[in-house]
């Protein structure tokens, strides 16, 4: 897509509606931006962050080892490397896949090349550390979620199985999880919420059950979605969000939709598939949710950005 004259360094359209497979959830593509400026386009982003708070868009430019700041609209606000200590202890440029805005307004980054959560402030400073106590050998963080009490939960890549909560301060409060594949084991977590109900629900690339509900505590209540064919089912998971109403948005990276599941875990919609056309997707790495009605959502091998508006998210 070219970028508009009225628009130089961004492409923003506003456009129609995304089809579905149910009525009961629509999403009409209201924004696409592929970078930060006609020479600088996204590059394999996997992370994504919609703070409705700040009016701002925040995208983990991972190919390019940037995070990249956007208002509501489209507007290149700020952009910075994301240099991390990496694992040896030296000074890296890294490679942001997990994003999340803290109760302060701080940026909490996860990044392949970390083994820690960096806290960013408003201009792009490192100022503290998110912290797991890791095993020897393990994999990092991957995915960051901040719940309604301001705590922040962290779920770990590889084989680790682990969730981890910190304190709104960043004091480690406990953590919970097996590794394994079987429902109430964790492997290769891609994403974590809170549901409205307070209840966590994790997100695995390597489990039976791709999307996994639990307490705050950590015992596991339920799970659906299993890596098959056939429509409730998700074959490569890469993100989650959830909206106010208990409904469920999950990415699949491979058959490039969005899949929509009500509270019990049962499809209520399907958005996307594969394409360059607005509402379309070519492999999407990160979705986000504004809570309410609005999902931003970002592309590894489309390398852009949508943001859709939706409708019918109120239960019937």
């Amino acid at each position: 897509m070219r970028p508009m004259p009225w628009a130089a360094t961004i492409v923003v359209c506003l456009l129609g509606t995304a089809a579905t497979a149910s009525a009961a959830v629509t999403a009409t593509p209201e924004l696409i931006v592929t970078g930060f400026g006609n020479d600088s386009p996204f590059n394999v982003p996997q992370a994504v962050v919609l703070d409705a708070t700040r009016g701002e868009l925040i995208v983990g430019n991972t190919g390019n080892h940037t995070i990249e700041v956007f208002t509501l609209g489209g507007r290149p606000l700020a952009r910075y490397v994301h240099r991390v200590d990496g694992r040896d202890g030296r000074r890296v440029d890294g490679s942001p896949i997990g994003l999340a805005v803290d109760s302060a307004g701080r940026l909490l980054v996860a990044d392949a090349a970390a083994a820690y959560v960096d806290v960013i402030d408003g201009r792009g400073r490192s100022i503290d550390r998110v912290t797991p106590s890791l095993p020897e050998g393990s994999f990092g963080p991957a995915a960051i979620a901040v719940c309604r009490d301001g705590s922040i939960l962290v779920g770990m890549s590889g084989e680790t199985g682990r969730v981890y909560r910190f304190t709104r301060e960043y004091a480690l409060d406990g953590s919970w999880g097996e590794p394994g594949r079987s429902p109430g084991m964790l492997s290769n977590i891609r994403g974590i919420v809170e549901a409205p109900d307070g209840s966590i629900l994790v997100l695995c690339l390597d489990t039976d059950l791709a999307v996994q509900r639990f307490t705050r505590r950590g015992t596991y209540v339920s799970g659906f979605g299993l890596h098959d064919v056939g429509t409730g089912n998700v074959s490569f998971p890469s993100g989650i969000a959830v909206t106010g109403d208990g409904r469920l948005y999950v990415t699949d990276e491979l058959r490039q939709i969005i899949q929509v599941f009500d509270e019990r875990g049962e499809v209520i919609a399907r958005l996307g598939g594969g394409g360059l056309l607005p509402g379309e997707f070519q492999y999407p790495s990160a979705i986000a949710s504004d809570g309410k009605d609005q999902l931003a959502v970002v592309e590894r091998i489309g390398a852009r950005l949508q943001v859709f508006r939706l409708t019918g998210t109120e239960p019937e």
